[in-house]
């Protein structure tokens, strides 16, 4: 549990890792974002600004242009009226009339020409005069005037200051008479700002002789607070007429060019970074997931494994015994017992046999459930395979009044890629089944090649197994492979077993990448019918195999043979020692790998079988620490090692080449078995030189 606990919490700190490391990722994005913002912001503002300024001070020029003119002109006015004043004998005598004589007034923003005395009172003017205004600045101007030129001024209308010219008239005799001046009205700025540059945001100021002439004023603007209002830049200038103009611009007017891209990308960026941070959200809930998915796949596969480690070593512990019991019984059963006694001993040996197909059945679907059970392909004769598991029901089925039939299409000389221990385990659990669950009639097996017409090396093996027994009901059909299940699940059901048989066999057909069938109708029967798809090549018979088979058939004699016998189990050492020795062979026992090996050191051995599985020092240890001996000892023969072991694992097997041992036996093993393994393992090499 602490080993699950760790990695659990390791999964669950690359899972925040990975989470922190995704809003860094996120949070880097959202500023790489709003400095590209800002710094867009930043130029667009700028170029804004610019075009404003260009644009102006465009406008300012043409002000001044524009105001330059009219200036001049009512200078032309001013020295015409001038000229009245000085011919005239009488100053009351002036009428309107005559100052426009020869200069009528064009559409200017000229707004009059007033003639004054020297007390500045006005003595006439044109076209009308709207009081009151004060021209005791401007009269104070002419007087000090020394040139009579024309002078810039102002003067005040109400709350309003008027633009002004005033030009002094003297005469011949230097005596001043009194002043001509003409008001500008700067109202048409006024028009001005209003039609074009308060749209714009803008404002426009005119100075006239240091002071504003221009009446539009922004309203709700305090001077003691923020002022939005720019400024900036060269003021454009009159220089002989005492004229600045200046503009300057809100810049969070809405009408701005800027302002309108500035709330356009703000929305953007504020959806982009919405879509960032959901997009962040949703992924840390998918990381989340996975991770507690993943911790989940986990777990189950430890507790798979755990699984599998535990069956396995109950089925060894459990093999251990049980092998004893068969071998214990086989001895008895060749010591001369009577009838009784070997009726008792078939009983024990047959619920022996039984509880190891038992333990065989537990533990391929604890393999299966953990996925470590591996198909091991080879090419095989089909007909011995399909023919020795139906001779191993033959007699039950006889027993039962049961005809077995079978029936091949397979050509002679075919051989087809299968794994044959899987491959019988599945034939063997059908014919079971049809044997137990068939009281009367017969059994039929039909096995076929269905060639591949594209590709002649591949085939469909299709193998049928129909019976006349009990039928299994439609409302169980769909559950009868699934593990542990029975038709009759009932205490009173007739027919043993652990609902382990079907399960195994689909899934080793699936592993094998095949398909099982099965159509049955109640009280009349069932078929089950398997098909796997295989490769196929020819037998070729070698000359060598011949003789193989004929020295193994030689009935050579095993007296000579010293067997060394390595196990931790007392019951093991005394039945299979006695078995070996019931062969003629010498038997010598060691306890453990450890002893085995010093065994070997000081003396010599024919074979040497070896349990996997001891204290001290295991077989797989004992086994290379030989293999080194007879490295090391040059002159040495190499003994034959074979393993026995109640484990079934293909790790064991694995294992077993790996450190150079031979054979490898799964307990528990028959006289009959060890009778051909010492005749395969130490007497192959003498027949093959004879």
């Amino acid at each position: 549990m602490k080993k699950i606990d760790s990695i659990e919490a390791q999964l669950f700190r690359k899972e925040k890792v990975k989470i922190r490391l995704l809003w860094g990722a996120l949070m880097l994005i959202i500023v790489s974002m709003l400095a590209m913002v800002a710094s867009y912001i930043s130029i667009l503002h700028q170029q804004e600004i610019n075009n404003k300024f260009i644009g102006s001070q465009a406008v300012e020029r043409m002000v001044i242009s524009n105001f330059e003119g009219q200036v001049l002109y009512l200078d032309e006015r001013l020295e015409a009226a001038r000229k009245i004043v000085k011919t005239s004998k009488d100053l009351q005598s002036i009428s309107s009339f005559e100052l426009l004589r020869n200069y009528p007034f064009k559409n200017t923003a000229i707004r009059n020409i007033i003639v004054l005395d020297r007390e500045a009172r006005p003595i006439a003017f044109s076209p009308s005069l709207d009081l009151p205004m004060s021209f005791e600045e401007a009269v104070k101007i002419a007087k000090n005037s020394v040139f009579d030129l024309p002078v810039s001024t102002t003067v005040t209308k109400g709350t309003r200051r008027l633009a002004a010219r005033v030009l002094s008239v003297h005469l011949d005799d230097g005596q001043y008479v009194g002043a001509v001046i003409g008001v500008i009205d700067p109202s048409w700025i006024d028009e001005l700002v209003n039609d074009i540059f308060k749209s714009y945001g803008m404002h426009l100021s005119l100075r006239w002789t240091e002071l504003e002439i221009t009446s539009t004023h922004l309203k709700g603007i305090d001077k003691n607070q923020f002022n939005p209002f720019y400024k900036d830049g060269i003021a454009n200038k009159s220089v002989n007429l005492d004229l600045l103009v200046q503009s300057s611009f809100n810049l969070f007017e809405s009408g701005l060019f800027w302002t309108r891209s500035l709330f356009i990308l703000i929305f953007a960026v504020s959806i982009g970074i919405v879509c960032l941070l959901a997009g962040a959200i949703l992924i840390q809930a998918i990381y989340k997931k996975q991770t507690r998915v993943s911790i989940r796949e986990h777990l189950n596969k430890v507790d798979a494994e755990l699984h599998a480690k535990f069956i396995a070593n109950m089925s060894h512990e459990l093999r251990t015994p049980v092998s004893g019991i068969l071998a214990a019984c086989e001895i008895l059963g060749n010591s001369g017992v009577n009838v009784e006694q070997e009726k008792m001993i078939h009983l024990i040996s047959t619920a022996s046999g039984h509880l190891i197909n038992l333990l065989n059945a537990i533990l391929d679907d604890s393999k299966i459930q953990a996925h470590a059970l591996v198909i091991n392909r080879r090419f095989e004769n089909f007909a011995p395979i399909i023919n020795n598991c139906i001779e191993l029901f033959t007699p039950l089925a006889k027993s039962k009044g049961i005809a077995i039939s079978a029936k091949s299409s397979i050509p002679d000389g075919i051989l087809i890629n299968v794994d044959q221990l899987r491959l019988i385990q599945v034939i063997t659990n059908l014919v079971a089944n049809a044997v137990k669950f068939t009281h009367e009639g017969s059994i039929s097996i039909n096995t076929s090649l269905k060639f591949n017409s594209t590709e002649k090396d591949f085939a469909v093996l299709v193998c049928s197994f129909k019976d006349t027994g009990i039928g299994i009901p439609k409302s169980e059909m769909e559950n009868l492979f699934k593990p542990f299940f029975q038709v009759d699940a009932t205490e009173s059901r007739s027919y043993g077993g652990t609902g382990l048989g079907l399960s195994i066999t689909r899934k080793l057909v699936e592993l094998m990448d095949g398909i099982i069938q099965v159509h049955s109708e109640l009280s009349k029967g069932s078929e089950f019918t398997v098909t796997l798809p295989v490769e196929c090549r020819q037998r070729v018979k070698d000359d060598n195999e011949l003789e193989h088979l004929k020295s193994v058939n030689s009935g050579r004699s095993l007296k000579d043979l010293r067997v060394l016998l390595a196990d931790d189990n007392e019951m093991i050492r005394s039945v299979y020692g006695t078995l070996i020795e019931s062969l003629g062979c010498e038997c010598i026992l060691a306890n453990d790998g450890q002893q085995a090996i010093e065994r070997y050191k000081k003396e010599k051995f024919d074979l040497i079988l070896m349990d996997c599985h001891m204290p001290i020092l295991d077989g797989f240890s004992a086994t290379a620490a030989i293999r080194q001996l007879e490295t090391a000892d040059v002159g040495r023969q190499v003994t034959p090692i074979v393993a026995l072991s109640a484990s079934l694992s293909e790790q064991d097997r694995r294992k077993c080449k790996e450190v150079g041992i031979d054979e490898f036996c799964s307990k528990p093993i028959k006289r009959k078995t060890l009778e051909e393994l010492f005749i395969k393992v130490c007497l192959k090499d003498e027949n093959a030189l004879s």
